[in-house]
């Protein structure tokens, strides 16, 4: 196995990746306070009108009408939701960037302050994204943009949250040692002793016929 993880060293080499440190501002959290409001609305006036200018082209999983005018409900409700979210975000990070001095620890003042979490995403690389957060590519690009100099963005808006985040830690490349990855290297063992297992098969195969 040692052997095997030698001759192989490049394809474990870890990317540069960073971990941030965020507060999450959930669409879950104002959609109650979003129904009621759409509910002093004409909202009934609005579908109908959505649906006669898109019908269920908007939504062709839809089966029915009905079911249609149900999902662009939902859709305006998601939309009225992710700008309470996006307000109140806003008026985090205005609290958060007007600290002195400017720190990532910042973040955290602030967020116990007002009795908000703060969570950590894993490591990630440029190229992939947090594998734990749902977020558009913007999330990966501001983060990968902190600096300790500069250790704080956001809001970074995603479908279903709105985002502040701080520089938690900047990884560079490195290859992890064996100990760290045994489990992977054995399947990469195993996987390339059963490739060539079934061509030598192949081969024997083929020679007979």
């Amino acid at each position: 196995m040692a052997q095997f993880y030698t001759n192989y060293l490049a394809a474990y080499r870890l990317p540069d990746r960073v971990q941030v440190n965020y507060v999450a501002f959930s669409v879950s959290n104002y959609l109650t306070q979003a129904e009621a409001e759409l509910a002093k609305t004409n909202l009934t006036q609005e579908i109908d009108s959505i649906y006669a200018e898109y019908g269920q082209k908007a939504f062709p999983d839809a089966k029915t009408p009905a079911e249609a005018k149900d999902k662009i409900r939902e859709a305006l409700t998601h939309q009225r939701a992710l700008s309470h979210a996006r307000a109140a975000a806003n008026e985090f990070a205005t609290a958060v960037f007007k600290l002195e001095p400017v720190s990532a620890q910042n973040l955290a003042t602030v967020a116990k302050q007002q009795g908000l979490a703060v969570k950590t995403t894993a490591p990630f690389a440029s190229t992939y994204g947090p594998e734990d957060l749902s977020v558009p590519a913007e999330f990966t690009k501001s983060a990968f943009a902190l600096t300790p100099d500069e250790p704080l963005a956001g809001p970074i808006v995603a479908p279903e949250a709105v985002y502040v985040i701080a520089l938690a830690k900047q990884l560079p490349s490195e290859i992890p040692p064996l100990a760290d990855i045994r489990g992977r290297v054995i399947r990469d063992f195993e996987m390339q002793q059963a490739i060539a297992i079934a061509e030598r098969a192949g081969t024997n195969f083929a020679s007979k016929a």
